[in-house]
């Protein structure tokens, strides 16, 4: 749909009935589509980000950190958005998106805090990984995923990008 949740109209209404709907959405995806068909799915509290407006199909885009990890020890980190993979599809874009983007793009001296919690997931997680963090209305940045790094997207432009 072209709402997150919160924004939907019937989410409020109908709490238990449209999260069994999402629920029955996400594992039917999940066994049709391709991949593996996975043993578990871990569910955690909706995160209201701090978004300055939505691309692709209603997807918020906020600040958003990816920091990666090699061996315990961060490498580097990125935005997790670049202009060139944002998608209006049916959506009209801001006439400002693209200044909105470099605005949550850039460094603020809030995020200092990101690379001790990177370092933290780095003492449990083994050999090469990428982790990303988002921000929320709330003001609190909040790990979000984890990933192996060789499969991750990574800014071409960085030193430690797999050539």
């Amino acid at each position: 749909d072209n709402f997150s949740d919160v924004d939907n109209p019937y989410y409020p209404l109908h709490r238990i009935k449209y999260f069994n709907y999402k629920i029955f959405n996400l594992i039917e995806a999940n066994v049709n589509g391709p991949g593996l068909v996975p043993t578990a799915f871990a569910i955690r509290q909706f995160l209201t980000l701090e978004a300055p407006f939505k691309a692709f199909f209603g997807l918020p885009i906020a600040r958003e950190r990816r920091y990666f990890i090699n061996n315990g020890e961060v490498q580097c980190w990125h935005p997790y958005w670049p202009e060139d993979a944002i998608q209006f599809n049916l959506l009209n874009p801001p006439d400002n998106w693209q200044d909105l983007l470099k605005t949550i793009n850039t460094y603020q001296v809030d995020e200092t805090i990101l690379v001790t919690y990177a370092e933290r997931l780095g003492k449990v997680l083994n050999d090469y990984w990428s982790v990303d963090f988002a921000y929320t209305r709330d003001k609190q940045w909040y790990f979000i995923d984890a990933a192996q790094g060789i499969d991750s997207w990574h800014d071409p432009s960085c030193i430690y990008a797999a050539r």
